[in-house]
Parts: C-alpha cells; sequence; structure tokens
C-alpha cells in the first residue's frame, strides 16, 4: 500500500496514473470522466460529509479509519443515494482516476489555504531592495555601536558598584511664622509666653544618601543604607512646651544648628528580602521605621514631595514610636487585591541595661495591618497598634531610655505643642491600643481623595503620682485631603489641599488634682477640667511644580486655629518655599 505524504508524491503517483488510464484508451476518445456516468450500469452517487452517512460500513472493518480520513478530513469520497458504500465492489479504471482525481483536488485546496500567508516573491524582493537601500545607514551604524560598547565597559569598570545603587534628595527650604498676639504653652495661669510678632523666619535644608545594595545573598533583596543630615529650626514660637509648625525637612526645636552646618546619622539601616516565596518578604535592622510601612498615605507620603508639616504625614496611630529604631517587618502580598503588614519596633532594642530595659520587654510597639486594592485607583488600609511606653516604674532618668518618661513615647505626637502627649513627672508602663484606617481614591486621573482617622486609648497602669494607676486617656485624629495632578495641562505639576485634627484626647479618667501633682500643671490644663478646651485643626495648601528634570519648587501655606487645642491662643500662619534636588 502507498501511503501519500507530501503534495509532491500525490501529484507524482497521480500523474502515473492518469498516464495509465490515458494509455488505455484511444487517442480521440476521451470519455466523460464525471462519476455518474463512468459506467452505464453505474447507479447515482452523492457526496457524504460523515462516513457514519454510509449505512453498510463497518466500524470494525480494517479499513474503516482510512475510509473515515478520506470522507471527514479530505471531503473526496462518495456515497450511493441509499446511503451505502458497497466497498466489496469491483472499481473501474474510470471510477478510480475520478476518485482519486478529487482527493487530490482537495488536498491542493488545503496546501493553498496554509500557505496563503506565506511570504511571496513579491515580499522577497521589497525585502531586498530594502537592504540595498539601506546599506549606507548599516554601514555608518556599525562604528557607533562599537563606540557605545566601549563606553559600556568603561563605565562598568569604574562603577561605584555592581550591585549598589546611590541615590540622594537636597532640600533648601526658606519658613516664616506669624501670629495675631502672645502664643501660650499652656493653659496654666503661669504658662510660658512668646510674642506672635517675635522673629520667626528659618532657612534651613535636608540632605540625604540612600544606598541601595541588591542580590547581595538572594535575588530580589535589598540592604539600605541611608545617610541624613539637616540644619534649621523646624518649628516656631518655642515656650518650652509649644512648638508650633513642626516642618520634618528641617531640625527639631532647640539644639539645632543655625549655621548651615548638620551632624550626619545612619537613620535607615536594614536588610529587607524574600522570605520562602517571593511574596513574602523580611525586613530586619537597626533602624527601620514603621511610617514606612504602616498607616501612611501615598498622598502625603514624602515630605519633599507633598507637605512639609509633620502632622499631615505622622498620626498618633504610627508615630508613637516616632524615630527609626531596631524593627522587624514582614509583608505578604496575599494577591493583588490583599497585602497584610506585620511590625514590631523597640525604641530601646538596643538597650542590655539591667531587665526589661530594651528588647522585646522594653517600650516597642508592634502592630499589623491589612491593605485593601479592589481597583487599581483605590487604596485602603486598616491597622492595629500595641504601643508600650515608660517600662520601667524607677525614677525619671534612673533608666535608659529616660526620654520615653512620657505618656506616649514621642511628646511631639499631639498637634502644634507637645500637649497633651507629654509629661515632666514619672509615669511608667502605659500602654496604647489605637486603630488607624486610611484611603486614597484617584476619583479621576487628575483628582484624588485621601484621609485618615485614628482613634486610641492609653492606660495608665503604674506611676508614682498616687491615683494614676488604672487612669485611662482615649483620643482620635484625622485629615482629609485633595491632590490634584498635572494641573492647567503642566504634567509632573501638583496642587495639595489638605485639612488634619491632630492627636485630640476625647476623655480622660484622671483627675485635676491628680493631673496638677503628676505634671505640675504644665501639659495638662488645670482650670477644673482634665480634657483640652479647644480642637487644634490645621489647614495645608501646597503647588509643587516642575522647574527640570530632578529639580522642583513648591510653595506651601499653613493656616493653624487653637494651637495646642488652646482657646485663648492665637491663630498662627506659616508660610514656606522650598526647592529640592533629586538625582
Amino acid at each position: 500500500m502507498i501511503k501519500l505524504r507530501s503534495s509532491r508524491w500525490s501529484l507524482a503517483v497521480a500523474t502515473v496514473l492518469l498516464a495509465l488510464v490515458e494509455a488505455a484508451q484511444p487517442a480521440t476518445a476521451l470519455p466523460d470522466t464525471s462519476v455518474k456516468n463512468l459506467a452505464t450500469d453505474a447507479p447515482m452517487v452523492s457526496q457524504v460529509t460523515s462516513v457514519a452517512e454510509l449505512t453498510d460500513v463497518n466500524p470494525d472493518t480494517w479499513a474503516f479509519q482510512a475510509l473515515r480520513s478520506l470522507v471527514e478530513r479530505y471531503g473526496c469520497i462518495e456515497g450511493y443515494p441509499s446511503k451505502v458504500f458497497l466497498g466489496n465492489k469491483a472499481l473501474t479504471r474510470y471510477e478510480f482516476a475520478a476518485g482519486l482525481n478529487a482527493c487530490l483536488d482537495r488536498v491542493n485546496e488545503l496546501i493553498a489555504a496554509g500557505t496563503a500567508d506565506l511570504v511571496t516573491r513579491d515580499d522577497l524582493a521589497t525585502v531586498q531592495r530594502l537592504q540595498t537601500e539601506l546599506q549606507n545607514e548599516y554601514r555608518s551604524l556599525l562604528p557607533r555601536v562599537d563606540t557605545l560598547e566601549a563606553k559600556t565597559k568603561e563605565l562598568e569598570a569604574n562603577l561605584f558598584s555592581r550591585t549598589t545603587k546611590l541615590d540622594a534628595e537636597v532640600i533648601f527650604q526658606v519658613v516664616g511664622a506669624t501670629a495675631d498676639n502672645t502664643v501660650r504653652g499652656t493653659n496654666a495661669s503661669n504658662a510660658p509666653l512668646i510674642s506672635g510678632s517675635s522673629q520667626n523666619v528659618a532657612m534651613g535644608g535636608r540632605v540625604r544618601l540612600n544606598l541601595r545594595s541588591r542580590n547581595v545573598a538572594i535575588r530580589g533583596d535589598q540592604l539600605r543604607v541611608r545617610l541624613n543630615a539637616n540644619t534649621g529650626e523646624g518649628s516656631f514660637f518655642n515656650t518650652g512646651f509649644s512648638r508650633v509648625g513642626r516642618f520634618d525637612t528641617l531640625q527639631a526645636q532647640g539644639g539645632a544648628p543655625v549655621n548651615g552646618l548638620a551632624p550626619v546619622s545612619f537613620d535607615k539601616v536594614y536588610y529587607e528580602f524574600p522570605f520562602i516565596a517571593n511574596n513574602f518578604r523580611l525586613t530586619i535592622g537597626p533602624r527601620a521605621e514603621a511610617v514606612d510601612y504602616l498607616g501612611t498615605n501615598l498622598n502625603t507620603r514624602s515630605e519633599g514631595s507633598n507637605f512639609s508639616q509633620r502632622v499631615f504625614r505622622r498620626n498618633i496611630a504610627i508615630s508613637l514610636v516616632n524615630t527609626s529604631v531596631p524593627s522587624l517587618v514582614a509583608t505578604w502580598r496575599v494577591s493583588p487585591q490583599i497585602d497584610l503588614r506585620a511590625y514590631y519596633g523597640a525604641t530601646a532594642g538596643g538597650d542590655a541595661f539591667g531587665f526589661g530595659g530594651g528588647g522585646v520587654t522594653g517600650p516597642s510597639q508592634a502592630a499589623v495591618e491589612v491593605g485593601f486594592r479592589p481597583d487599581p485607583r483605590l487604596d485602603l488600609g486598616l491597622g492595629y497598634y500595641r504601643t508600650t511606653c515608660n517600662s520601667s516604674n524607677t525614677a525619671i532618668n534612673a533608666e535608659a531610655p529616660s526620654s520615653q518618661n512620657r505618656i506616649f513615647c514621642d511628646a511631639s505626637v499631639g498637634g502644634s505643642t507637645r500637649y497633651p502627649f507629654s509629661g515632666s513627672g514619672a509615669i511608667a508602663n502605659v500602654q496604647h491600643d489605637t486603630f488607624n484606617a486610611h484611603v486614597d481614591w484617584d476619583i479621576f486621573p487628575e483628582v484624588a481623595l485621601f484621609g485618615r482617622y485614628s482613634f486610641g486609648s492609653g492606660t495608665l497602669s503604674d506611676g508614682q503620682a498616687a491615683g494614676t494607676q488604672g487612669s485611662t486617656i482615649n483620643y482620635n485624629e484625622w485629615m482629609a485631603g485633595l491632590a490634584f495632578k498635572d494641573p492647567f495641562g503642566q504634567r509632573g505639576n501638583t496642587i495639595g489641599l489638605a485639612v488634619v485634627q491632630p492627636g485630640n484626647l476625647t476623655s480622660n479618667s484622671i483627675s485635676a488634682g491628680t493631673v496638677s501633682s503628676v505634671y505640675g500643671g504644665t501639659t495638662f490644663p488645670t482650670s477644673g477640667s482634665s480634657l483640652p478646651d479647644a480642637r487644634e485643626l490645621e489647614y495645608g495648601f501646597y503647588y509643587r511644580f516642575q522647574v527640570a528634570k530632578g529639580i522642583t519648587l513648591t510653595p506651601e501655606a499653613y493656616y493653624i486655629t487653637n494651637p495646642g487645642s488652646i482657646s485663648s491662643n492665637p491663630n498662627v500662619t506659616i508660610g514656606s518655599l522650598k526647592a529640592v534636588f533629586t538625582f
């Protein structure tokens, strides 16, 4: 049996067979080769599309698969009107020639259909013509490629590091503030005062250098080291308890260098790497910060790009431990829509003085947060934060870190002043349970809505002053704002508007007398109430526009009502001009 494996073999066999057919007939007598007229005694035939239509064909017969292929694949076998094939009937040479011709015609149709989209001779001619026309350009391109390869090798030979990249941010800023009249530090009758028209203009800046090393140990990792230096006092109306308008781009109030010199610190040192799976990452290091991972809004995350004022970026929930500390962070990308983050940081993680002075037993914060992205334009976050301050009940300064003898681990997480979350008395074992929710929503490609809300409770489980043990304070904080991207058709520019209510006490079980004895009437009101008599609100505006690649200029304006949550304080207006260089 001969199997036809290609069109060439098919045509060859057909030629031979047709030659034999022609040789058997007289040269002048060409018969009608239609199947129905091949023999005078042949019954009428008709085309079938399925071998099942042929009633006399048994699936068990040895030629069934061949017949099925010819009928269903090539469609070149005909049956008789009575739906029979008559497989055992003798085949005339005319019938054989007609059947073979029908199959070959069908094969040629399939070949033509399969090669219709292949390259034609005209296409090849076009390619050859283009090669000739572009030959000069090709010759001129070769030396340019060689030059680029040489430069690439030179750059690789003189790289700072093959695994480490350096990026930097430099900020120049001029800020100033004014108030209608005298600013009070507290509500106490003997509160320190400062004139609202006193000189409150400063010029300073900040420099940050990031060294990011990748593939240090495993693929996808990062070793980050950041050097930070800032100068210029970044807050106003300093009375010792009042510190209005803290700018994180500048230095903290008091003791800051004002002559342009600034000490350099390693404020970020940590190693981040995938663990077990690429969607699960761990970060560990002696200098990491909760604000880099938890509770932050996309539109207020960077002081260089967004609002410079601290309260717009930081809230109570993530600012109880308000600096880089020894930390461990786990991030799990459950799906493109859901991720989980867990954080632990100890303000005295490196303190081994005595038992309970540092590490997991000292002042610390543990937090967990879940993020939702049901839509690429919508980012939601919900978090819980457990914070412990002042783990020792010994006297102030008797055990490090002495600066943590406050209700909150950081005294500056209130509003414009340290009130009401700091104290000068002996406080110990204050535990906070705080909840936070935040949202960033790109309503339109050019308009984004953002905001957050936090509430929590702090329990004073120990203290040297009578009446403080078991007392609680409850507080809340919120922010709402809008960002307008590419305003006036200027790509890369952004306008931001926002209002913040900084941390504010909502209830306090500590009696006014106890407050006075513990805090000396300095940081809590003593006029018969243990709650603030007003709520501070801060309104902010900035317009960042891109001067050139890597250079932006941002004017900012802030308006603060009831600074320090003190109703007798005047409103404060702050202006700023910020230039940022990134490379």
